[in-house]
């Protein structure tokens, strides 16, 4: 057979037998013909393609330049490019509209430091002057720049009782009425000067002589007289340690029963704690125990404080309680169902993740669930929102993983697939499928061409982590392919 035998050739035949001239050189270079640099007289391409970078041309030139400014028109930014505006964007290619403040100046009649304006706003002085005082005969109320022209009436006679001191227009109501202690002021009481001073108070207590209280006058005496104002020598105490008359305290305590110690103000006095574990769930509660020492043992979850496994409701866990007053009731009327199938109730907590709320197991005939809205005296979301979808799984029988199923409800009843305080809602019929894959294979080639593998996945539930199966060599493989319930399927392949 004729044909190129030599083996370092570009176009070598290993079935040739005799060599009829033919054989080529190999030429290296870009085969590519989208990159910058492709060279048609290359034979093996050997990876040095160059590419224009995106929106430009092998030349560096914006294949999309409207305006010609040199800035791609995928790259334009808009914004305001006037320096001196509020909204300037030094970053922007493309002018946009540009915002200007009002009048900074508060003096000014437009003053206005949070107004937005499309060009710039000057002050001005005029349209709001007049008298701002509001006690001057021409008060303006709209005036809020004064402008010197108050006129104010009263009595400008600085001698006279009711002379005025902001007033610059005499109005003739000056008077004065001074009966010996001042203006409209009577005269002194008998006894006393114009300032209330005692006339006679021989021992300066500032109780005229007249009118002292004889009395015990000692505030930590029993006999204490509030009302006296000269002692008189009958002052007795027999103070005990908590006031006249009364025992002294107990120890530990002040005369009011608190404690005199106690640093976590629990109400039990420092030396009377008792140390121990506090959380009645703890497997070493002590139910004397005052104060927590962090001493708390748990059982393992799943387990009992002696180690016994406990039984779980369903396989995802517990079933809780709620609110009878805030639920919704999910009656399932279909036989799509196996017996010892469980069917399973999941809402999402404030970070959206999936939180199990509640599952039925199934015996043969209809059943309902009482679904559970969220505690609003609870910080953290407990339930259902009013409006949140259900979402449900199904746990086969005999199966150790669940699957997302979706269900057909009722029109017959108020509501469907959303939840309502006191709604009710009625399941006619269930689909889904557990997780499986089916594989395609694209066998590599001779030449030195990759292979590869695609998966199509149906039923469990997404998201699913898969491998990535493009580029593959010839081999044998195995892949797996795992829900977000950690169900898998191992799949092997060559």
């Amino acid at each position: 057979m004729e044909g190129c035998t030599d083996s370092s050739a570009f176009n070598y035949d290993s079935g040739a037998n005799t060599d009829d001239g033919s054989c080529v050189d190999y030429v290296y270079g870009c085969l590519d013909l989208d990159a910058c640099n492709y060279d048609s007289s290359v034979n093996t391409d050997n990876g040095s393609c160059v590419y224009a970078e995106d929106y430009y041309n092998c030349d560096g030139n914006c294949i999309n330049d409207i305006d010609g400014d040199g800035t791609c028109d995928e790259l334009e930014i808009g914004g305001c490019t006037n320096p001196i505006a509020l909204n300037y964007n030094p970053d922007a290619t493309e002018d946009d509209f540009c915002l200007f403040p009002g009048c900074l100046d508060d003096g000014a009649c437009n003053y206005d430091p949070a107004g937005f304006y499309y060009e710039l706003i000057d002050c001005e002085y005029e349209s709001c002057a007049g008298c701002t005082d509001s006690d001057a005969d021409n008060y303006n109320a709209d005036a809020t720049l004064d402008d010197g022209s108050c006129i104010i009436s009263g009595c400008t006679d600085a001698t006279a009782c009711n002379y005025n001191e902001l007033a610059n227009n005499d109005d003739g109501s000056c008077y004065n009425n001074d009966l010996g202690c001042g203006c409209d002021n009577p005269a002194a009481e008998a006894g006393y000067d114009c300032d209330g001073n005692c006339l006679a108070d021989a021992d300066s207590d500032g109780v005229c002589d007249g009118d002292e209280v004889a009395g015990c006058t000692d505030a930590s005496a029993c006999n204490y007289d509030g009302s006296a104002t000269d002692d008189d020598g009958s002052c007795y105490n027999n103070d005990l340690g908590c006031g006249c008359d009364n025992p002294a305290a107990e120890a530990g305590y002040d005369c009011d029963g608190n404690c005199l110690a106690d640093a976590d103000g629990d109400g039990v006095c420092d030396e009377f704690e008792v140390i121990g574990c506090t959380d009645s769930t703890g497997c070493n509660y002590d139910l004397s125990a005052t104060d927590d020492d962090g001493s708390c043992e748990y059982a393992v979850e799943g387990y009992d404080c002696d180690g016994n496994e406990l039984e779980l409701d369903t396989p995802w866990g517990n079933n809780d309680g709620c609110d009878p007053f805030n639920t919704h009731t999910v009656a399932f009327t279909t036989d799509d169902l196996d017996i010892g199938d469980f069917v399973g109730l999941f809402y999402t907590d404030d970070n959206g993740d999936l939180v199990f709320a509640q599952a039925q197991e199934y015996t043969g005939s209809s059943f309902a669930f009482t679904v559970c809205g969220d505690d609003a005296t609870t910080e953290e979301k407990d339930g259902f929102d009013v409006g949140e979808s259900f979402i449900w799984q199904l746990w086969p029988v005999g199966e150790d993983c669940p699957y997302s199923i979706d269900l057909e409800y009722s029109d017959a009843q108020p509501s469907e697939g959303t939840y309502e305080v006191n709604g009710i809602s009625q399941v006619i019929s269930i689909s889904g499928s557990s997780l499986s894959v089916v594989i395609s294979v694209t066998d590599a080639l001779c030449n030195g061409d990759f292979g590869s593998a695609e998966l199509t996945v149906t039923g469990g539930t997404a998201p699913y982590d898969m491998d990535d199966l493009s580029s593959l060599s010839a081999g044998l493989y195995t892949t797996i392919v795992t829900d977000a319930n950690g169900c898998s399927v191992e799949l092997n392949f060559e």
